[in-house]
């Protein structure tokens, strides 16, 4: 690079062919699930509002056995072109401090890679990619758990995960919405302090109600469009319904479960009643979705992980054998003659494993190297702030999940946890 400060040809030759391959590794270091899945910009509509989806519904019936010689009255097999929705998965901005930054010129790159390596940003995006890819689609983080009128103490829970404190950390900036994502309640509170222990969020002085939704600042939508909300995840797919709101009116992908009954994947649920995790159903599980898809992996929590390494311990030696997910080691479970990685995500529910296979997710993605820089007025990527020796450099990811074979997901839940 040329020793000149804030040479733009060297900037964007940074940003471009350095940082954002490293970004995006560092992103598929800590979520696995938006690693493995395969990313296409290609069917992107001129726009860029949408992507194109096929999807399978229902294969043609003409077939069987016969006593006459004539042949079935031909049929298609029904296959629709849906479309998936483009969203601001994630929108980034970087602070650089300009004596930092002036102290490492000349020494081959404007900012010290070593620096971003660093950034506890990343495993924080990279999270977030997780918590949105297995989400419902919805954004919702958590309930609150009682009213605040007005108040600063956010006791918190959720219907899925014993400890949602893990989606917070101070400096995160909430709001807060009624079930129906239109009813405001809190705006842009930023949370000072988060105690796992009570399962409370310090907020700015704000009243709320019980049962109200907390989502990240300026992600809330009510209705389904481009930009609007978080992506779709595992848990909007897992479902033998519509998933929730934004997508509750038009269903997954804009198929409805009540037009297209074959559009839903396998649920193995218990009423809501805990039981103890046997192979039996896992067994019970495979055997519904390889109907559709073979499975590749089997994702759990960290409590339904421990359960079944705690079954492996019984069988002396397996529970030492590493089974991989693509570069993902994970615990063996065999079945048919084959192991099926057990693998363990943080963010998949508690009481909750997911039967799937990564062949049937694409993230759709708005540009061929997923991350875009913003330029500012004077075509630099690192904007100078105002009165101060600072810079800015702002980024985002624009895409959304979809499946072209719903039928090929299971989801075994009400696993009592260890």
């Amino acid at each position: 690079m040329a020793d000149s400060f804030f040479n733009m040809t060297d900037e964007a030759e940074f940003f471009n062919e350095h940082l954002s391959p490293g970004i995006i590794d560092e992103w598929e270091t800590y979520s696995k699930l938006f690693a493995m899945c395969d990313k296409s910009w290609k069917h992107v509509d001129e726009e860029g509002k949408y992507a194109k989806q096929r999807i399978g519904i229902r294969g043609s019936q003409s077939y069987g056995a016969r006593s006459t010689p004539v042949y079935p009255d031909a049929q298609q097999s029904v296959i629709h072109r849906t479309l998936v929705y483009m969203k601001r998965m994630e929108m980034f901005s970087l602070g650089f401090e300009g004596m930092a930054m002036e102290a490492s010129r000349g020494k081959g790159t404007v900012v010290s890679p070593v620096d971003f390596e660093q950034d506890e940003q990343y495993k924080e995006i990279g999270d977030d990619l997780s918590r949105q890819i297995i989400g419902d689609g919805t954004g919702r983080l958590a309930q609150c758990n009682g009213a605040g009128s007005p108040g600063t103490a956010l006791i918190i829970d959720h219907p899925r995960y014993a400890d949602p404190t893990r989606f917070f950390k101070p400096g995160r900036v909430i709001d807060v919405y009624q079930a129906d994502h239109a009813t405001q309640e809190v705006n842009s509170a930023k949370i000072s302090a988060v105690d796992p222990d009570t399962k409370t969020l310090t907020i700015p002085s704000s009243t709320w109600t019980d049962d109200s939704w907390i989502l990240s600042e300026d992600a809330v939508a009510a209705t389904e469009g481009a930009g609007l909300g978080e992506a779709m995840g595992l848990m909007g797919i897992c479902l033998n319904t519509d998933p929730a709101i934004p997508n509750a009116a038009n269903g997954l992908q804009g198929v409805a479960v009540a037009g297209y009954p074959e559009w839903k994947a396998q649920v193995f649920g218990n009423s809501g009643t805990d039981r103890d995790l046997v192979e039996d159903l896992f067994i019970q599980v495979l055997q519904r979705v390889e109907r559709y898809s073979q499975v590749s992996v089997i994702l759990v929590g960290p409590g339904t992980y421990r359960k079944w390494f705690s079954i492996l311990a019984a069988y002396k030696g397996i529970v030492n054998d590493k089974t991989l997910w693509g570069g993902f080691t994970g615990l063996p479970f065999v079945y048919n003659g084959r192991v099926i990685p057990v693998v363990m995500d943080e963010f998949i529910p508690d009481k909750v494993a997911i039967f799937m296979n990564e062949k049937n997710l694409t993230i759709h993605v708005l540009t061929p190297g997923m991350i875009w820089w913003e330029q500012g007025t004077a075509g630099g990527i690192m904007q100078k702030v105002a009165k101060q020796n600072r810079y800015v450099a702002e980024g985002h990811l624009f895409g959304n999940l979809a499946t072209q074979l719903r039928p090929g997901f299971g989801i075994l839940t009400d696993i009592r946890q260890p």
